[in-house]
């Protein structure tokens, strides 16, 4: 508890820096068709990177003066403000408009915060290097030296809790790729481009790479702005709104937004191959039904084609949003498009944020964390919006959440009831990028059912093979290596080791591998001295990873903190939080009742030809959460409306 509350007084924010005119081009790619391009005039930066920001945690304590410190730095940088209209009832797509005295505060295309100053190699860019000038351990080895394969399915929670991380985090983050064609940074020509390029070594040795004698994997660096003017430090871009939005429905532009309306009746784009079965509209339309095999879908975010089940969470509330929009049709004959649309789409919202904090995030971060922490939806007294509390997602986080790729299960099996699907099982890296196999057959029901009835794999340092070697293999023999990735990006964007972190959240800093007793796992600790040179050259990913859990809680202390604080800015950081009230886009205590019925095992039944489920989706069937017919599960009453 102490490391939340310490966390919470240190947090920094950085902001784009003084550079008149200057032009980025940020990526919202829809099947690779959509370039927005974003001009901001004089961007600065926050003055106060040598200051401790106050926020407490307890909300009652938000009255502090010191939570003023990022508010006033805030009003002394001429950001370029969006033209808002604050009596405009609905959100804005890409985030501004939401802070009344800070409009630019959670934008799409804005950079990430940070919990600590960054730790580069060269002080500005350059990727984090050990503290004594020499180059830290491969990626590679580190990753085949913790992170192994091991079939350690967790016995208590579904594939559907580990899917859901996925879909939220690509509705918070998404970290904006260099403008330009790609490069092959493995390639000696482009080696020298240490700004552009980070590639990742394989060792001479390594056991799976050296059978095709490779030995690099391309990895281009992420676009960052250099704060010229300020710290003069690399920060990375967040492409998507920083706010839980459902950006990664909607989009985080109003041209993507656009793209996928039917502008009638409030609904969004469909594609309809058998009489009542929308699927996500495809990126080209022609003879989609009849080739399921190489569609591609189009959504609010791009990487909804990264895996079959991410895109079938897609469809269930592209859906969703369309039952409420006809429902809200029937009561509402009067209203009109633009009404019905963001009606629905504030309902959907709301529902997000339901199932987010009340269903999956207990089981993530624990519920003692999450009721001291005042993370659960409050029943007995309104929730406290906090005007102060910068809402944006931090750098640490978006390297933090990447610990759920333990939890990936390489074998999908297919979970039929009637065995129409005529998939049973397959691997997981045989998909990636190959969607449509959703729309075969029956099997969009049964991958929902694989959802709910298989279980993820434990958060921990066991990995799938398919995601350590075969990762977008392509035609290839082999792939990338996701963790191999996730270590590199953390160095990239310079963070500061693990032993920061540790040290902000549990004021525990050890001081040699010694230390560690008690921290990390005790086989660990040898490797990990013979592999880093010192103590403070940890990455993050991997000390966070090799920790022991904090109990009721599938995270280690690190994880759940970093985690933690960035649920708790998502929540009390947002005038549009679903609770909020007395506001002229609030819910009705009537409405706000029914929203809190909802659960993700509801909005399947809703939406599929599924009639059995359990209670609690993120949870295995037990007898403490029965398979039950859908028509005991609770259903939110839209005549609120």
């Amino acid at each position: 508890m102490v490391g939340f509350r310490k966390l919470m007084k240190i947090f920094y924010f950085f902001a784009t820096a003084g550079v008149n005119q200057f032009t980025f081009i940020s990526y919202y790619i829809l099947g690779h068709y959509f370039v927005e391009l974003v001009q901001y005039n004089q961007l600065c930066c926050i003055k106060s990177i040598r200051k401790y920001q106050h926020f407490r945690l307890r909300n009652d304590e938000s009255s502090s003066s010191n939570q003023q410190h990022v508010s006033d730095d805030y009003k002394s940088c001429s950001f370029q403000q969006p033209t808002c209209d604050f009596t405009y009832k609905y959100r804005t797509f890409d985030g501004s408009c939401n802070n009344l005295k800070y409009p630019e505060w959670g934008m799409a295309n804005t950079v990430y915060g940070r919990m600590l100053i960054p730790n580069y190699g060269d002080g500005i860019s350059l990727p984090r290097i050990a503290i004594d000038g020499t180059s830290l351990p491969l990626a590679r080895t580190l990753s085949t030296t913790f992170f192994h394969e091991a079939n350690n399915a967790d016995e208590i929670t579904s594939l559907a809790l580990m899917q859901w991380g996925q879909f939220i985090a690509h509705d918070v983050a998404f970290t904006a790729d260099r403008d330009g064609a790609p490069i092959d940074c493995c390639n000696s020509n482009e080696l020298e481009d240490v700004n552009t390029c980070f590639p990742i070594d394989i060792p001479a040795d390594d056991l799976f790479y050296s059978q095709f004698n490779v030995t690099c994997r391309n990895m281009q660096r992420k676009k960052f702005i250099l704060l010229k003017n300020c710290s003069r430090t690399a920060e990375q871009i967040n492409g998507v709104s920083h706010f839980m939005d459902g950006s990664q429905i909607y989009g985080s532009s109003s041209d993507i937004a656009r793209s996928l309306r039917t502008f009638k009746d409030g609904r969004l784009l469909v594609q309809t191959c058998e009489p009542g079965k929308s699927f996500l509209p495809p990126t080209t339309p022609a003879d989609a039904c009849n080739n399921m095999n190489s569609i591609n879908y189009l959504t609010g975010d791009s990487r909804v084609n990264q895996n079959p089940q991410l895109a079938v969470l897609h469809t269930v509330f592209a859906r969703e949003h369309n039952r409420i929009a006809t429902e809200l049709l029937r009561l509402h004959p009067g209203w009109n498009d633009e009404v019905l649309y963001q009606e629905a789409r504030a309902i959907v919202i709301a529902e997000l944020h339901q199932i987010t904090y009340n269903e999956w995030l207990p089981l993530l971060l624990g519920k003692a964390y999450m009721a001291y922490h005042n993370l659960y939806s409050n029943n007995r007294r309104n929730y406290t919006y906090n005007s102060n509390l910068v809402p944006v997602g931090t750098i640490d986080f978006a390297s933090a959440f990447r610990v759920g790729h333990s939890a990936i299960q390489g074998q999908i099996n297919i979970v039929s009831n009637i065995h129409t699907c005529p998939m049973k099982r397959l691997n997981l890296s045989d998909y990636l990028n190959r969607p449509g196999v959703i729309q075969q057959a029956a099997c969009f029901d049964d991958f929902l059912r694989s959802l709910l009835q298989q279980p993820m794999q434990k958060v921990d340092e066991f990995c799938s093979s398919q995601i350590t070697q075969m990762l977008f293999h392509g035609s290839n023999s082999f792939g990338d290596d996701l963790i191999s990735v996730d270590i590199q990006r953390g160095r990239e964007h310079g963070l500061p080791s693990y032993v920061e972190y540790l040290y902000t959240c549990t004021n525990n800093r050890p001081r040699s591998f010694l230390d560690l007793k008690n921290i990390i796992k005790a086989r660990f600790i040898p490797l990990l001295e013979k592999l880093y040179t010192s103590v403070d050259d940890i990455d993050l990913f991997v000390g966070g990873n090799l920790e022991y859990h904090a109990p009721g809680s599938r995270l280690g202390p690190t994880f759940q903190c970093i985690i933690g604080e960035q649920f708790y800015r998502y929540k009390y950081g947002d005038r549009f939080w679903y609770e909020i009230r007395g506001q002229q886009h609030s819910f009705s205590n009537g409405q706000l009742y029914e929203i809190k019925k909802v659960t993700l095992s509801r909005i399947i039944c809703d939406n599929s030809n599924i009639n059995v489920v359990s209670p609690n989706s993120f949870l295995l069937p037990s007898i403490r959460n029965n398979i039950i017919s859908c028509e005991q599960i609770p259903r939110m009453n839209l005549n609120r409306w």
